[in-house]
């Protein structure tokens, strides 16, 4: 009888232990705030691409680029931005942006994979460096970028560089039925990058309709200050990737936007960068990671320093910056009046310098003339010099 029990007691425990449920992870602890940006990897890790360094990121830039656009940090030399203008452009100041995909909101790998194929080739286009993150910051200081679609919408979102700021997560919103051209808009308003149809001098080119547009929707149509657009020296692109189409946040079914003096009325709405739009990641970020990635590595195990070869020598390799446009700066543009008077001004100093000249060749011959004939006498003779008289007496 007890063999018995015993024998059913250890058919049970083997059935409970074939049974149970397997897989099982538990979460670590995070705060509230995180919780939603919090996502279980389920990948295993197979996927995920490590963090690129800064020596790496560095000799990547030389080598990548394609036949469309070939890419160099040379290229385009950058501004040299103020703490006051990293803040109000919300660049990410050495460049590298760490990431993380929500595998929720993006369980197929497939669309983790097109948002890392787009990244990825605007690392190889530019400074910047996107860098994918195994598991999302537990502290709310971190700055990191966080693509999610929790809501599961299919349209594009709104993304102005208001939407984010320079400290904790940046949320980006990418829907399923525009995920390329939604990213591309996205990706320039987190790096610093105004919305090209928002520029200041956007009215020589379009004009826009604010009774069309929905009411909720027309800050993202605001014209911006001239402190505001850093981009003066470029040309205005219809094309842009950050420039809205003319349906765009329509009330009505009529243009929210109208093009003037142009025939084409195709117009944003692009799922990929423009050259114009790298060029202007290139104006914020060039400089900066360049004066970054030449600092000259400490040796002080195998020499002392010499204080003047490291003088000459950083400045040699200082990258000269971009000059800021006297618009953006604030500063009037030079009256071309007085621009012809310094010309008349040089002209008359030219003229005065030559006629100095040939006064000087005159006294020169007069001294040589009686310098000879002194030659001829013994006594002291006066030498003319201009209107004074110099005596010279030779023994």
């Amino acid at each position: 009888m007890t063999l018995q029990l015993l024998l059913k007691c250890s058919v049970s425990f083997f059935i409970i232990i074939l049974l149970r449920p397997k897989g099982i992870q538990t979460l670590a602890s995070i705060d509230k705030q995180q919780q939603y940006y919090h996502a279980v990897r389920k990948s295993g890790g197979a996927e995920f691409q490590q963090p690129i360094s800064k020596s790496d990121l560095t000799r990547r830039i030389y080598l990548h680029g394609d036949d469309q656009i070939r890419y160099s940090i040379n290229d385009e030399p950058g501004f040299d931005l103020t703490k006051e203008e990293i803040d109000k452009f919300k660049v990410w100041p050495d460049g590298i942006i760490p990431y993380y995909i929500d595998v929720v909101s993006f369980s197929d790998k497939i669309l983790r994979d097109q948002i890392r194929t787009l990244l990825n080739w605007l690392n190889s286009k530019t400074a910047l460096s996107f860098q994918e993150l195994p598991v999302p910051p537990e502290d709310g200081n971190t700055r990191w970028v966080f693509f999610s679609n929790r809501r599961g919408q299919m349209g594009c979102s709104d993304h102005s560089i208001r939407n984010f700021t320079n400290k904790g997560v940046q949320l980006v919103h990418v829907g399923y039925d525009c995920l390329r051209a939604d990213l591309s808009e996205a990706l320039l308003s987190l790096v610093g990058i105004p919305a090209q149809h928002t520029a200041p001098d956007r009215d020589e080119y379009i004009k826009v309709i604010e009774e069309n547009i929905l009411p909720e929707k027309r800050y993202l149509f605001k014209k911006l200050n001239n402190n505001e657009w850093l981009f003066d020296d470029v040309d205005y692109d219809y094309r842009s990737a950050s420039h809205f189409d003319t349906h765009r946040y329509s009330m009505n079914g009529r243009a929210t936007i109208v093009v003037r003096d142009r025939d084409d009325d195709n117009i944003g709405g692009q799922s990929k960068m423009t050259k114009s739009d790298l060029e202007k990641i290139r104006m914020l970020y060039n400089y900066i990671v360049k004066k970054t990635s030449q600092k000259i590595p400490d040796c002080n195990k195998l020499f002392k320093k010499s204080p003047k070869y490291f003088k000459r020598l950083d400045r040699l390799n200082e990258p000269e910056p971009r000059k800021k446009s006297n618009k953006y700066l604030g500063i009037a543009a030079p009256d071309k009046s007085d621009e012809h008077h310094e010309e008349n001004s040089g002209d008359d100093n030219v003229s005065m310098d030559s006629s100095t000249k040939d006064v000087k060749n005159k006294n020169d011959s007069k001294l040589k003339k009686e310098k000879r004939r002194k030659k001829k006498s013994d006594g002291p003779v006066k030498v003319a010099f201009g209107s004074d008289f110099i005596m010279s007496d030779e023994n």
